[in-house]
């Protein structure tokens, strides 16, 4: 199998994936039980693997190859449909359907490789979690399959903030979301900005209530606090959490962001929907030289 894999390039777990879940490809085995791939089966994995690269989903990739039979790639491509999502919006949500974990990490490798995060959160990743949820609240992709998608995205980002050399001088900005409020992808994807430009910024995570809030402030003394607002139903918790703050620390800033921070209707600064637009109008207001 190592071999075989090595020789279509994809990794060993992709390819047991590929084929137990899939049926791509059928292997003999030898009298001792060992996986034997041959010439044919290779060529297969190629094309799977040129599919989705492309963007098809494995499930669509894999019915594309079986249908194909033992085609080269080349032959597989003229015979095959193009793909109409060059940017990749929907790539996410297609892979929630798989629920196959290797081949969304390897997804989410590629896809934060291709450009500078700067240049990705805009232009693809917001998008395509936006496109995600379009596809679960239509009932398209499941539950488990949304969450799987998710919780890969939140590990990704997290290790994408974590590479960003922390700045421990300077105004600082706390950043999280409030009391009963868990969609932190958006918030998250801030603070990773703002981290990489150079600002000391600090992630709280999510459902922070509001007293929580007021004495992280208390503790910290910050210039500015962003609160992630991403539905209707974070809407009041917003507002509860920024009510308290300018109740006990009127001189902090405080910015809303997210799909629902024009709803918060309170006194608060709403920071748009370009993520990175957003971090240079912050990075200005607190007068921090840009990296």
């Amino acid at each position: 199998m190592s071999h075989a894999a090595s020789l279509a390039g994809v990794s060993a777990p992709t390819l047991r994936a590929w084929e137990r879940r899939y049926g791509v490809v059928s292997p003999k085995r030898t009298p001792g039980g060992y996986r034997v791939y041959d010439d044919a089966d290779v060529r297969l994995l190629r094309a799977m693997k040129v599919l989705v690269l492309a963007g098809w989903s494995t499930r669509a990739a894999a019915e594309q190859v079986r249908a194909a039979g033992d085609a080269s790639i080349a032959e597989l491509d003229e015979t095959t449909p193009v793909d109409t999502d060059h940017d990749g919006i929907t790539l996410l949500a297609r892979l929630a359907l798989d629920l196959d974990p290797h081949a969304l990490d390897e997804a989410l490798d590629r896809e934060f490789a291709r450009a500078p995060f700067e240049d990705l959160v805009d232009s693809w990743l917001m998008p395509a979690l936006a496109e995600l949820g379009s596809w679960w609240q239509a009932g398209r992709v499941s539950i488990g399959g949304e969450h799987m998608v998710t919780a890969g995205v939140l590990r990704k980002l997290s290790a994408v903030y974590d590479a960003a050399v922390p700045v421990t001088q300077g105004p600082l900005v706390l950043t999280g979301l409030p009391g009963g409020c868990r969609h932190e992808l958006g918030v998250l994807a801030f603070a990773t900005l703002l981290r990489r430009a150079g600002v000391n910024v600090r992630y709280l995570g999510g459902d922070l209530p509001t007293p929580s809030w007021v004495e992280s402030v208390s503790q910290t003394d910050p210039a500015a606090i962003v609160l992630g607002v991403s539905t209707m139903s974070d809407v009041t918790a917003a507002r509860d959490a920024i009510n308290a703050l300018r109740a006990t620390c009127p001189e902090v800033l405080v910015y809303v962001g997210g799909g629902a921070q024009a709803a918060v209707h309170v006194a608060a600064h709403p920071l748009g929907h370009n993520l990175v637009e957003a971090m240079q109008a912050l990075v200005s207001d607190l007068a921090i030289p840009s990296r």
